[in-house]
């Protein structure tokens, strides 16, 4: 059949009247069709025939697209193969299919992989106002994590800020690194341990930054330009050191820190006491931010683009409507062995890593938001984490993860983190007045709203998860209670005992109580 004849004779012997049962015989490529024939009974002049047909047998050819779906194409035996489509995958260049695809269709299903290579794309650096005008191109590979061949432009009188996006977004720093944040994410992509990758299919021109600045040397050439009304913007080209009681006003200016040495930070604060800082923007132009070892004031400031933590604080220190943006790994505040880190009205947003990572001390949040971090929101190792008021949200990780130690809040905002809202491993955890919605747990498609050891939550709204009940975890003993209070709309609230079991709901009857749970 379709159009192919096949000519295949057997020839069998039996006595007449014989009952000969008819079956297809068994060839390579074909298949019978029609199924089993019924037995003939041979004549009495010793001869009999019956004609069998066969189809041509068909074979898969598998194959996986450019999103990883698995697909099959048939063919019959011996027939020509049409190839699939060439697979598109974002970033990559298709190279062919491994192993080769044959000619013809085997006797056999054949199953085959796509080959692709990786894309390189062009950077091109514009810098017309440079002396002399600058024009250069620099490579990168898709999912890359560094840029080739990156130049660094003068312009007189300016300050060279780094490469940015025809949007006028930083991009590439002033040490040729990545520069994340939530506006470039059509460029950049972020990981939860602070490292981020290239992601744009195409070739890009980025244009130089510039800013009009004076250039200061001494801590004494600082203030003596902060006191002068006709100085704008301010580069530091070495590492300041700060008396004991300086009072340093920034005007609304910004001071751009460029120093060769990563490892070097704008002020020298170890041998001092005391410090305020007020009404300034710092761009640490890829260095390392603050490290403040004694008691400093913030009041009105920025900290920007960083390359590791924008600023850490081993003491006390008290920051009022202050930001901290752009840290490019390590977390945008570490607070370390300290004794008080209070933050009234401030913003961590669009760091690489967590937000802000404590240890020991005490972390007291009045106002203000962590929002938009690659990382956790909060990671607080063994410390007292007080927030009021507050809102933590969009962060790449947990909303707020504690070892070790204890949280406590009071009208706080926990919604969209990737992870769960809050995950209190072996400490104590207490909400009042809160919201912890749309997080992202531990399960796919899951809002995992609360993952607690010894949590107790009064009038709060949780997200709705396993077919709209509210799950809380962690309770295993007498002393280890988990409360909720005002679930909304009398839905059922699941708890794990100590057994691993789970109770149906919270309520004067449940098995709850005996695994140390009240209502």
């Amino acid at each position: 059949s379709d159009e192919y004849t096949l000519h295949e004779t057997e020839t069998s012997y039996w006595p007449a009247g014989g009952i000969v049962p008819i079956h297809h015989k068994s060839i390579a490529g074909y298949i019978g069709v029609g199924g089993y024939p019924p037995p003939l009974t041979v004549l009495e002049d010793g001869s009999a025939s019956v004609d069998l047909y066969y189809n041509i047998q068909s074979y898969s050819l598998y194959y996986f697209d450019g999103s990883g779906d698995f697909h099959a194409l048939q063919f019959q035996s011996g027939a020509p193969i049409t190839p699939p489509e060439n697979p598109q995958k974002t970033g990559f260049r298709f190279t062919g299919w491994e192993p080769e695809i044959p000619e013809t269709m085997p006797m056999s299903d054949v199953t085959v992989m796509p080959t692709y290579e990786i894309k390189t794309y062009t950077i091109t650096l514009s810098a017309p106002d440079a002396v002399p005008p600058y024009s250069a191109s620099a490579t990168v590979e898709y999912e890359g994590t560094t840029v080739t061949d990156i130049v660094y432009p003068e312009r007189p009188g300016f300050v060279f800020t780094g490469w940015n996006t025809p949007e006028g977004n930083l991009l590439i720093d002033t040490n040729g690194a990545f520069h994340y944040m939530g506006s470039n994410s059509a460029y950049l992509t972020p990981r939860e341990d602070g490292t981020c990758y290239w992601v744009y299919d195409g070739d890009i021109t980025l244009e130089a930054g510039w800013d009009d600045c004076s250039v200061v040397n001494s801590f004494e050439e600082l203030q003596s330009a902060l006191a002068n009304p006709e100085v704008g913007n301010i580069v530091v080209t070495n590492t300041l050191i700060v008396p004991n009681g300086s009072v340093i006003d920034g005007g609304g200016r910004t001071l751009y820190f460029r120093n060769g040495n990563r490892l070097n930070s704008i002020f020298e604060l170890y041998s001092t006491s005391s410090c305020t800082l007020k009404n300034m923007t710092i761009d640490f132009g890829g260095n390392v931010g603050m490290n403040a070892r004694h008691a400093i004031v913030m009041e009105n400031v920025t900290l920007k683009n960083a390359i590791t933590y924008a600023f850490m604080n081993n003491s006390s220190a008290l920051l009022r409507s202050c930001s901290i943006t752009g840290s490019q790994g390590n977390n945008g505040v570490i607070f370390s062995q300290g004794e008080t880190l209070t933050m009234t009205n401030c913003s961590v947003h669009d760091n690489a890593g967590d937000g802000i990572n404590c240890s020991d001390g005490t972390l007291t949040i009045d106002g203000g938001s962590v929002t938009g971090n690659s990382g956790r929101g909060i990671r607080n190792y063994g410390g007292q984490v007080l927030l009021n008021n507050c809102t933590i949200a969009n962060n790449g990780g947990d909303g707020i993860y504690t070892t070790y130690g204890a949280t406590k809040a009071v009208n706080v905002t926990v919604a969209g983190n990737a992870r769960g809202s809050v995950t209190d491993t072996s400490g104590e955890a207490t909400f009042v007045n809160s919201v912890l919605v749309d997080n992202i747990g531990d399960y796919d498609d899951v809002t995992m709203d609360a993952i607690n050891t010894g949590a107790t939550l009064i009038n709060c709204l949780t997200g709705d998860i396993y077919e709209y009940q509210h799950v809380l975890t962690g309770c295993i003993s007498a002393s280890k209670q988990t409360v909720f209070h005002s679930y909304e709309s009398g839905k059922p609230v699941l708890i794990q005992l100590a057994d691993g079991s789970w109770a149906a709901r919270l309520s004067a009857d449940s098995a709850a109580l005996t695994g140390g749970c009240s209502t």
